[in-house]
């Protein structure tokens, strides 16, 4: 027994390479270097060293180490399974861009999601307890300081307008790859770097661009367009063209804040800069010129000068002064070499100051700072020099925990307002608030004080008990303006305010990483789906619900178990990493398989396989070492074979029509047992590829048809299939992308209706072919596919956008019937299925005559078709020349057993039909009823059926049947007094009575066995109030929110010891307090249950207290007797109050008072007095007390007049001193006389002789002193408002100030509107004889005067006619007037419209007329403008137009009063009477500028040309126009001369020694090299003397000898001696021969006298360069099984 275990080791270790032959091997010393240091793998890792390399370093490190959290352990594994299924078999990693250059298939935008058989998503998308899933980074946009992005490492780029409270992805779905570890945004302008940089498990494209804001993107960098070949036909080598970049991600990119096209990027190969906006890239070098090819972590912009930049990477740090084009390296420390990954941050409040923090080995190296913009650092201790704490161990609160995992997760931010205040994630988040020296811990993954301590024992530290929850692993810190801390981590967005609290933002992020989903097929929607670092989640329609931590891993889900724990509700299995499974139902959880013991709690693979028997839920699968096997829900597991097959192997399959039949596969190998695991054999390679096995599928109807999908880059080999149980297989993979499939899944009920979920989305086979299946789908990695089959959904698990759905056609069958007719018909039909985008989707062709064919149609998408037949003779299916039409034939396209078309007879060449196939609900009385639907899907009968009471609480007004039973009012009813602690915003009807304002504090420590607790809280009607377990709401604690009132609280024990707790242990307690006092607590061993009754009463607790109450515990106010008599009543139920016995509120008791006059001062003053009585005082000037001082005394009066002058004193007189009179000695009040006008004054005496002197002569109030004389007409213009006394006035600046009138003045400056006149009126005189004698005068209406004289003749003078009234004088010196003694003389004054004023003649010396303007205007009442209020018509009258406008005008010819056209009959806005005809094109040759109607009769130059026939261009002057030009090479001696060019082009000459076919001109030996170009040499790549360069071998080759290199070396020396293996494989051979062998792998050594261990145990023993079976079996034969 013992030599077959180790013969089963020694073949598992060389089936262990065998898939990695061409893999380099550690050697000893490696693996010892690895065992002690992290960093081994880790820079492996980062380096894309060769897979096998780096997994077997982490495994030698790890090989004796404990995992505890937060070392990294769990990353690394993660990591592996994502790469170990995608590497080459020689363990090559691919190129990042794999996936862009592998051919892949575009999915179709997601904007189709209208469209109700597109993939829709499914969440999670609302905050989950353990997260959405991992976001790397979140940025601000400078220019919107609401608006983030978030970066996903599988799920795109989101935007929230509104700082996070709500998200939207931009367009990256579409990408062909949607995994992001950073972006840099300014406005429009998104610079996205691709992949994942923390840790590595996603494709890169490089750098991306947006200048929309998202809308669009281009690729700015690609990294290096990498394109990879296949060698040979099994892919075992792989190489690639170009120069692929592996493991090429980004880890930071910035814009500079000054100059949009200038970024920088810190990435795994250097530092890369651009400054035009990047159309060019170039990876910075040193200030000397030279590379700098190192892993870079992380860079920054020095605040306000972007100029300088800062980045750090693997031991070193960075400077630029330029941008990023060239840097200086500073020294961090002496030992910086050992410095792994590093962050850094700056901030704008010191922007010479840097802080770093740098790991080694992903645990914590130092922390750093710089005070002068990186030229030097110094390691920042704490205050009392001692080193600060651990702040990257994921394990302790206080940092006392040992290593940590900053390879995956570190960061850094400095506060933007206090450059002290420093914020660092690594697994947990830390702050220093002064510059480092000390640090806090600010949030846990677990919080509350729950925990791990340093010795990795879980436990409870009430020290950090209001230390919060924040979800594990932290990839960026960002500070807004404003102070906000926003927190990347692997559980979405947090955001803080004050670094002590924190707010999940992560809702509406789908960006799940899912490894694995199931789906319940007894209850439609619910699923549970296993996610990376965020748990197992439980979906029940639209409601997620976290029911496990960690890695969700393999699951299963049902709605309705028989299960006894679930009643009839739901039952799951959830999985962890490696192995651990659970068995969960609404009541609870048991742990079914662990990974830390043996046999099925043994740990397994990353994702160890769980199969359900759908069936029977108690029925499961696990493999791990071996298969085991459970038949009572995991209670008891029976291990099955499992010796023939490599341990924990990856995928598994059951038969549940045979459970029989059991696949096994791992790495590229494949078992099966076909007697239920009792033994399993080796399925052989014969037909399959070289590649890792990605998911086994199982026709659900033959144990024998098996589906295997394969993952890595080797085109055609994705999909294989055997129909026989591994004997023969078929590659089914023609039509599928070259990119790794990663799932397959079989439709149970179908015929080959597949579903493959691929590293960009899914496929689907249809019976024939492969379908693009991603309408709506992001072109995201698929890991998982289920159907729930009773609802036709099909849901898939994503890595990075967590689940989507689609709606599948149900399960039909579409047969075409064809009878083919009995004449000249022979592979005359023919026919086609076209989709609605002209694809033909299926088509036959080649048919019999007479014969019957029933055509199973492929799988076809819901859509619309057309069925296209055609017959080459072009008589359709006609029979007519035989004798009966049953020669006739026909078609028909039935489903589902129902005609859909059909057809006969002679239908000529063709015949065509349209169909559909739309599925939906078929009963019309569903709320979702589809007339069109011809494919039954489930019928809906509920969402449109509820409650329509607009009163109900769950009113809602898109139902449409009513269901009155439905209705419920008490929902929406409670408290709305937002001071109550059961207070909700979600009440709409108020509740005052309901509101509680008590909250009570319960806390629970439990005993090791916290799963048996459970409390409730009843009323004293004995209803529960509240019920619950352990752990509560924040885990040892819970706030219960209750009113007034007595209570019960019961604590039980399912196991019914309480909380005793065992020898490790001590017992556990509870407690109950209000307001921090402790009502009752309990603990140890109460049994089943502990009850404790209690009640909150209100009032007064003050024991001293008059109102106090001695059942009150809720304190209301008390009243005391405070004062120095009050006493209290006595009661001590609350109902006391305070008895006053000092009832004037003096301190002196009632029956102690004396009434008395209290004051000393008084007569009567009473010095026993403790009341205050009536007070006398002698309180004139002449008064006096009498003297006593018991109360008796009186006043004496010596002032008779009570004037305060006593008697002896007094003085008669004036006692005013305002008076004139004033008697300043006077005591005794006299007469007095005073100065009471305003300018009175007194004579001065005031010995009473004084008198009264008169200052105001006119008695107007101004004193003399005082007056000014002006004019105080305010109308004047000079108007002086400090006149008193009248003064003349001037009025010649006020007349009339409008121009248009006639007696406008440009003087005047004071405007008088009325004064204005705008006609004249005339005045003439006719003189007698003696015309000097005649003098006249006009006085105007504003005062002023014309006059004139001396006339020599008749005299006529018009004067501006202005409102108001006139006086004319004329005079005749001689005193006999103008009329009539010495002629006929006169005078008129007449109105413009003819009406005299004023006339006459005859008069003495003098005649005086007064006349006055008279109103004129329209008098005629017949007017439109008629005036009634005037006299004279002035001929303004007017007369309505035709259009009816007063004093309008008639409109013009052709319109109408509204301007518009009476006739435009081609409504062009041209009347028709004034149209011109003739050619409106202005670029016609006849163009006539003045025509309105376009005639038709334009003509054109031809193109090129102008109306004259003359070329428009013709640069070069040769009478060809340029457009007729034809461009080519001219010369006949190129390759290219083209005969019909008529300009010189480019001429493209053969190359030396070739033709222009590229042929060689002389190939003698046909190799494909020209004989001059032939260079002769060793060709052999195995010689020493290759030559790379040679093209023909010379035949000169060298080679080593066996066993040796070229040098001479020893190929193969295991013990370093410098003699080869096969020389002392020899030596040893010969003593074995000779009998020296010892045994026990020790051989005599004659030098020593002593059996010597010999070190050959393993090795290449046959010297053939491999290790395998002749090694093992020289090695047996050698040594037997003593070497282990």
């Amino acid at each position: 027994m013992k030599n077959e275990k180790v013969l089963l080791l020694v073949v598992g270790f060389l089936l262990a390479f065998s898939f990695e032959s061409s893999s380099q091997v550690l050697t000893q010393e490696q693996i010892n270097e690895a065992s002690d240091s992290k960093s081994v793998y880790l820079d492996l890792k980062s380096q894309g060293a060769n897979f096998y390399e780096t997994q077997a370093a982490f495994n030698a490190y790890w090989e004796n180490r404990e995992v505890t959290k937060g070392q990294g352990y769990k990353p690394f594994r993660r990591w592996e399974s994502f790469m170990e299924e995608r590497v080459y078999p020689s363990g090559d990693m691919f190129p990042s861009n794999a996936i862009n250059e592998a051919g892949r298939q575009m999915t179709q935008a997601a904007s189709l999601n209208d469209n109700p058989y597109a993939w829709t998503n499914n969440g999670p998308e609302e905050e989950m307890g353990n997260g959405n899933g991992r976001i790397s980074k979140v940025r601000i946009d400078p220019s919107n300081p609401s608006t983030y992005y978030a970066c996903a490492p599988g799920g795109g780029i989101w935007r929230s307008f509104n700082a996070g409270d709500s998200w939207a992805i931009l367009e990256t779905d579409t990408l062909p790859i949607i995994g992001f570890s950073d972006v840099a945004v300014n406005g429009n302008v998104i610079y996205a770097a691709s992949g994942d940089h923390d840790y590595g498990n996603m494709y890169s494209l490089g750098i991306l661009k947006s200048t929309d804001a998202g809308e669009t993107w281009e690729i700015s960098y690609n990294s290096e367009d990498g394109s990879f070949e296949e060698n040979n036909g099994n892919g075992s080598n792989v190489a690639w063209a170009d120069g692929g970049e592996i493991d090429f991600t980004i880890s930071r990119i910035l814009i500079s804040p000054n100059d949009d096209d200038k970024v920088v990027a810190s990435t795994q190969q250097g530092i890369l800069y651009t400054t035009d906006g990047g159309d060019n890239w170039a990876f910075g070098e040193t200030t000397a010129g030279g590379a700098i090819d190192e892993v870079f972590h992380d860079i920054e912009f020095k605040p306000g000068d972007p100029s300088i930049v800062y980045a750090c990477g693997n031991g070193i740090f960075y400077r630029s002064t330029n941008s990023g084009a060239n840097w200086t390296q500073v020294e961090i420390s002496e030992n910086q070499g050992e410095m792994g990954r590093c962050a850094i941050a700056v901030s704008s409040d010191e922007p010479n100051w840097i802080y770093m923090i740098a790991t080694k080995s992903s645990a914590l190296f130092g922390f750093y700072k710089s005070i002068n913009s990186g030229a030097s650092w110094t390691e920042v201790n704490n205050s009392e020099g001692a080193q600060y704490p651990n702040i990257l161990s994921g394990q302790t609160y206080d940092g006392t925990g040992s290593g940590g995992q900053g390879s995956y997760d570190l960061c850094i931010s400095v506060h933007p307002n206090n450059a002290d205040s420093i914020t660092v994630g690594g697994v947990n988040l830390y702050n220093s608030s002064d510059g480092g020296d000390t640090w806090d811990i600010i949030a846990h993954w677990v919080g509350n004080g729950w925990g791990y301590d340093a010795n990795d024992d879980w436990g409870y530290d009430p020290n950090y008990s209001t230390i919060p929850e924040v979800h594990a692993d932290h990839h960026g810190l960002t500070y807004a303006a404003d102070g906000t801390l926003i927190i990347a981590n692997d559980g979405g967005v947090y955001t803080s305010t004050n670094g002590s609290t924190f707010e999940n933002k992560s809702e509406g992020l789908f960006i799940g990483q899912i490894y694995r989903l199931n789906v319940a097929q007894d209850q439609d929607d619910l699923v549970v789906s296993g996610l990376q670092d965020c748990g197992t989640q439980k979906m029940d329609g639209s409601v997620h619900q976290s029911i496990m931590g960690g890695d969700g891993m393999d699951n299963f889900i049902m709605g309705q178990s028989s299960f006894q724990q679930a009643d009839n509700g739901w039952l799951a299995y959830t999985g962890v990493q490696h192995g651990v499974f659970a068995r969960k139902t609404a009541a609870g959880s048991t742990t079914i398989a662990r990974s830390d013991g043996d046999g099925v709690n043994d740990g397994g693979a990353w994702i160890t396989p769980l199969r359900v028997d759908p069936e029977n839920e108690a029925n499961l699968y696990i493999v791990k070492s071996h298969v085991y096997k459970s038949e009572n829900y995991g209670d008891d597991w029976v291990e099955l074979a499992g010796d023939e097959f490599p341990s924990n192997p990856s995928y598994m399959a059951v038969s549940w029509v045979n459970p029989n039949y059991i696949y096994i596969s791992k790495w590229e190998q494949l078992w099966k047992s076909t007697n239920g695991g009792a033994s399993y054999a080796r399925i052989g390679q014969a037909g399959l590829p070289n590649r890792h096995i990605s998911d086994l599928e199982l026709d659900p109807t033959d144990p024998e048809r098996l589906f295997i999908a394969y993952s890595t880059f080797y085109e055609g080999n994705k999909i294989y299939k055997t129909d026989d149980a591994g004997a023969t297989f078929t590659n089914m993979s023609e039509g599928l992308p070259d990119i790794p499939m990663d799932c397959i899944h079989y439709r149970k009920g179908s015929s080959d209706d597949i579903f493959v979920g691929t590293d960009v989305g899914v496929y689907r086979w249809n019976g024939s072919k492969w379908n693009d299946f991603n309408l709506g789908l992001p072109n995201v990695i698929v890991q998982d596919l289920e159907i729930m089959e009773s609802s036709n959904v099909l849901h898939a698990g994503t890595y990075g956008r967590g689940q989507w759905t689609k709606q599948l056609l149900p399960i039909y069958e579409l047969v075409l019937e064809l009878e083919t007719d009995a004449f000249s018909c022979t592979d005359e039909q023919a026919w086609t299925i076209t989709d609605s985008g002209g694809d033909v989707v299926a088509s036959g062709s080649g048919y019999e005559c007479s014969t019957e064919y029933s055509i199973a149609i492929p799988t076809l998408e819901d859509g619309c078709y057309t069925f296209e037949i055609t017959d080459s003779y072009g008589d359709g299916m006609a029979g007519q020349y035989y004798e009966s039409d049953d020669d006739d034939g026909s078609y028909a396209m039935v489903l589902n057993g129902e005609t859909l078309f059909s057809g006969t007879g002679n239908w000529g060449e063709s015949s065509s039909h349209e169909f559909c196939l739309n599925g939906g609900c078929m009963d019309a009385a569903a709320c979702n009823y589809d007339a069109s639907a011809n494919l039954e899907l489930a019928c809906d009968f509920t969402s449109c059926v509820g409650c329509m009471d607009d009163t109900a609480c769950n009113y809602d007004e898109s139902y449409s049947t009513d269901d009155p039973a439905s209705c419920e009012f008490t929902s929406c009813v409670g408290c709305m007094d937002d001071t109550a602690c059961n207070y909700s915003a979600d009440f709409t009807v108020s509740d005052e009575e309901s509101c509680a304002y008590i909250e009570l504090f319960l806390e629970i420590n439990p005993d090791p066995w916290p799963e048996d607790i459970g409390w409730s809280l009843t009323d004293d009607d004995s209803d529960i109030i509240i019920t619950g377990a352990y752990p509560l709401q924040n885990g040892n604690s819970q706030t219960l929110c209750v009113a007034l009132g007595c209570y019960t609280f019961i604590m039980t024990d399912d196991y019914g010891d309480g909380l005793t707790g065992n020898n490790e242990s001590g017992p556990g307690d509870y407690s109950m307090s209000l307001n921090g006092n402790t009502l009752f607590s309990g603990g140890g061993n109460y049994g089943d249950e502990d009850e404790n009754e209690f009640c909150l009463t209100e009032g007064c607790m003050d024991s001293n207290a008059c109102n106090y109450n001695s059942a009150a515990n809720i304190s209301l106010e008390c009243t005391l007797a405070d004062g120095i008599c009050d006493t209290c009543s006595g009661e001590t139920d609350g109902t006391g109050t305070v008895v006053d016995n000092d009832s004037d509120d003096d301190d002196v008791c009632d029956a102690d008072e004396v009434v008395g006059c209290q004051d000393s001062d008084a007569c009567n003053y009473n010095s026993q007095a403790t009341d205050a009585g009536s007070c006398i005082f002698a309180d004139g000037i002449c008064d006096a007390c009498s003297g006593a001082t018991d109360g008796t005394g009186t006043v004496v009066d010596n002032d008779s007049d009570d004037d305060d002058v006593c008697n002896a004193d007094e003085v008669a007189g004036c006692q005013d001193s305002d008076a004139c009179n004033y008697n300043s000695q006077a005591t005794d009040a006299g007469s007095c006389i005073f100065a009471e006008g305003i300018c009175e004054t007194c004579s001065g005496e005031n010995d009473g002789t004084g008198t009264v002197v008169d200052n105001d002569s006119d008695d107007d109030d101004i004193c003399n002193a005082d007056e000014v004389v002006g004019c105080q007409d305010s109308a004047a213009c000079d108007y002086d408002v400090l006149a008193t006394d009248e003064g003349s006035c001037d009025y010649s600046c006020i007349g009339c100030m409008d121009d248009s009138a006639c007696n406008y003045e440009e003087g005047f400056t004071v405007s008088a509107p009325e004064t204005c006149g705008y006609i004249n009126f005339e005045l003439t005189i006719q003189p007698d004889d003696y015309p000097y004698e005649i003098a006249w005068s006009l006085t105007l209406p504003n005062n002023s005067v014309v006059s004139g004289g001396d006339l020599t003749d008749s005299f006529t003078q018009a004067f501006c006619y202005v409102p108001g009234c006139y006086t004319f004088v004329i005079t005749d010196s001689y005193g006999d007037g103008i009329c009539c003694n010495e002629g006929d003389g006169y005078y008129t004054i007449e109105s413009p419209f003819g009406t005299v004023l004023a006339q006459g003649g005859e008069y003495e010396y003098s005649e005086t007329s007064e006349f006055c303007s008279i109103p004129y205007g329209c008098t005629d009442e017949a007017a439109c403008n008629y005036d009634c209020e005037a006299i004279e018509n002035d001929a303004s009258c007017l007369e309505f137009s035709s259009c009816g406008i007063c004093g309008g005008s008639e409109p013009d010819f052709a319109y109408d009063c509204e301007d518009n056209c009476l006739n435009d009959a081609d409504n062009d806005g041209v009347c028709d009477e004034l149209e011109v005809a003739g050619c409106t094109t202005p670029s016609a040759c006849n163009y006539n500028a003045a025509a309105t109607d376009d005639d038709g009769n334009c003509t054109y130059a031809d193109a090129g040309y102008d109306c004259a026939g003359e070329c428009l261009v013709d640069s070069d002057g040769d009478d060809i126009c340029d457009q007729d030009e034809v461009a080519g090479c001219q010369d006949e001696a190129a390759c290219n001369y083209a005969a019909n060019a008529t300009d010189d082009g480019y001429c493209d000459y053969a190359d030396t020694n070739y033709d222009c076919a590229g042929n060689c001109l002389v190939d003698s030996d046909a190799d494909g090299v020209c004989d001059p170009l032939e260079v002769a040499g060793c060709t052999s790549p195995s010689a020493c003397n290759y030559n790379a360069a040679a093209t023909d071998d010379d035949g000169n080759c060298t080679y080593a000898d066996a066993g040796y290199n070229c040098a001479g070396e020893c190929l193969f020396d295991s013990d370093g001696d410098d003699i080869c293996d096969w020389i002392e494989l020899e030596a040893l051979i010969e003593a074995l021969t000779a009998g020296t062998y010892c045994g026990d792998g020790t051989l005599w050594v004659e030098a020593a006298q002593a059996c010597l261990p010999m070190e050959m145990c393993v090795g290449d023993l046959d010297v053939d360069g491999t290790r395998g079976t002749g090694d093992l079996l020289i090695f047996l034969g050698l040594f037997g099984t003593d070497c282990e």
